[in-house]
């Protein structure tokens, strides 16, 4: 696994409450235990730091086309940009020539087919369900969007800001909730058809992909109150920093607790017997045993940020290892045997791996990258050197 790839089943939270013009752009999805020493990591959020608020879509200048010949149109397609509901990504230019470089292209929609579903005269097109598209204009140097249909019918006009997902994780079909982020105003949230579905208006969105919920943000006197939201639009709490509630149950009958945290989202966890063995001051909880957890602090997205602080505890709380130990800390449910990573030191731009124990022990030398292959076994690679370990159950 290489650094993009970050263990699947973390409870993902927002590092920094961006202001309300930052874009969101959920996560791509990733492969656990594939860690490597890549270095350049996307966003953070970062995916996603102080940016417009974004979604899986085509780049306006994509960098690879197909080697078909245009249409008689001259509409030209993209197979090595698909996008979501097996769609594809379509342009145009005044010149009629296949040049995705071209500042002067403007983007559409195809089917797996061929056939144009919306037509090539946007700066950007892309589906945000198997039936609807968001569409961008430039209008005076500013970004208008629009939610349209498969027909190209409106169901948001043009509007100066942006459209995109909250990111929240739901179960498979389930139509997204969208996130309408004008460039000067309140951010509110929409179904696919563009109608209100929460009455409250906000000064921001969550800007991560969540397992289950999302939120939207208000600015007080105080600080910034948090509305906490199912993938229905239900609301399951308010925060007011300080606060935290229950979200759910997780394994071995712990809880994960959500809390406004100096109005930043974290988690923390209550044990079976209610106590708060862990305060709501971290960005990801994972219980990995009946009586281990692994929280981690810091960049989401990043392997190679010095603040990052992965630890272990035990099922009472108590912190096994050290702070600064590690940068982050990687086991399956179960598993005697994981990954310690350390981040990259001044002057050098990769991480380092090792295995370690329950315990946070080390149980190998320093490698470049662990992965993890089909049955299980830790893969480590230094240099040219491979080693394969038997996982430890």
């Amino acid at each position: 696994m290489n650094g993009n790839d970050i263990l699947n089943g973390m409870e993902h939270i927002d590092p920094k409450l961006i202001e309300s013009a930052e874009k969101i752009k959920p996560h791509q999805s990733r492969k656990p235990w594939r860690f490597a020493a890549a270095a350049a990591l996307f966003l953070c959020l970062a995916v996603a730091g102080a940016m417009l608020l974004k979604q899986d879509k085509p780049e306006p200048k994509p960098t690879e086309t197909s080697s078909a010949a245009p249409s008689s149109d001259g509409i030209f397609i993209n197979t090595a940009l698909p996008l979501k509901f097996g769609f594809v990504s379509c342009y145009t230019n005044p010149r009629h020539e296949e040049n995705p470089e071209s500042e002067d292209n403007l983007y559409g929609v195809m089917d797996s087919d061929g056939n144009v579903v919306i037509e090539p005269s946007y700066v950007s097109a892309f589906p945000i369900y198997k039936d609807r598209f968001v569409v961008e204009k430039t209008i005076d140097n500013y970004i208008h969007s629009a939610l349209i249909d498969d027909k190209e019918n409106i169901l948001i006009p043009f509007f100066k800001g942006v459209i995109g997902e909250t990111g929240v994780i739901a179960p498979e079909g389930t139509p997204p909730i969208l996130a309408v982020e004008p460039t000067f105003g309140k951010t509110r949230f929409v179904n696919t058809d563009g109608e209100q579905i929460i009455p409250l208006e906000f000064d921001g969105a969550s800007i991560h992909q969540y397992d289950g919920f999302f939120f939207g943000k208000k600015n007080t006197e105080a600080g910034k109150t948090l509305y906490v939201y199912d993938y229905n639009g239900k609301e399951i709490c308010v925060l007011n920093n300080g606060d935290y509630a229950e979200l759910r149950e997780l394994e071995h009958g712990y809880t994960l607790l959500i809390g406004n945290n100096n109005n930043w989202l974290k988690f923390g966890l209550k044990n079976s017997s209610g106590k708060v063995i862990i305060p709501c001051k971290y960005e990801e909880i994972k219980v990995v045993g009946a009586d281990r957890i692994v929280a981690f602090d810091g960049e989401l997205e990043s392997l190679i940020e010095t603040s990052n602080v992965a630890n272990m505890f035990d099922g009472d709380g108590k912190q096994l290892t050290k702070d600064g130990e590690f940068a982050r800390i990687f086991f399956d449910d179960g598993d005697k045997i994981g990954i310690g990573c350390q981040s990259a030191t001044m002057g050098a731009y990769e991480p380092e791996f090792w295995l370690i124990d329950l315990n946070g022990k080390a149980e190998s030398g320093k490698y470049d990258s662990i992965d993890k292959d089909a049955d299980g076994n830790f893969v480590c690679k230094k240099g040219d050197q491979t080693e394969t370990i038997k996982s430890v159950k």
